[in-house]
């Protein structure tokens, strides 16, 4: 299959790429590999056209063409999340013994966080330009973490996302609605 003919036949929604996931789903392995060379490409430019592994099998074969489907039509790993997993990997198969880095975390707007503090519970939303706290918005969760005890706090461990003295920053996730200790 031709470049010009893959791009016809691309999935174009997720309709369509559900449709063709469940189409290779039920191929057999030699016409799994001749799709290969279409949706894998080239090693590089100016080479033959990438050749199915020999001794994949064929649910393998499915599941990573399936995987290169969802990329082109979804959009593949972030560089840092690809970045991440090659350290990992590097790691498990004896490449390196440094442990990898964590990823950034980033709090998503719309997430909430909430602390008690001396009896009072404070509800900090996350927006795209900071937080909203107190019917005002803030840029730091530190300029809040301040306006609730009127001391220097670091706002990450303040609101649990952090522990104190440690630099690694706790993934908070889509059921942890509240973040915090519960503080007196």
């Amino acid at each position: 299959m031709s470049r010009d003919e893959r791009s016809k036949a691309r999935p174009r929604n997720q309709t369509d790429l559900a449709a063709e996931i469940a189409r290779i789903g039920g191929l057999d392995a030699p016409a799994l590999k001749a799709l290969w060379p279409a949706w894998c490409g080239k090693a590089f430019p100016g080479s033959p056209p990438a050749r199915a592994p020999a001794r994949m099998q064929r649910t393998t074969l499915a599941l990573a063409l399936a995987h290169r489907m969802q990329c082109e039509v979804l959009g593949g790993l972030s560089r840092v999340s690809a970045r991440t997993l090659g350290a990992v990997a590097a790691q498990e198969f004896g490449e390196t013994s440094a442990p990898p880095s964590a990823p950034p975390r980033r709090l998503k707007p719309g997430s909430k966080l909430v602390r008690e503090w001396r009896g009072v519970v404070h509800e900090v939303a996350v927006v795209e330009d900071g937080f909203a706290w107190n019917g005002a918005r803030h840029r730091s969760l530190s300029a809040i973490a301040r306006a609730i005890t009127g001391t220097r706090w670091n706002g990450l461990v303040f609101f649990g996302l952090k522990s104190a003295g440690s630099s690694k920053v706790r993934a908070a996730t889509n059921s942890d609605k509240s973040a915090g200790p519960v503080d007196g």
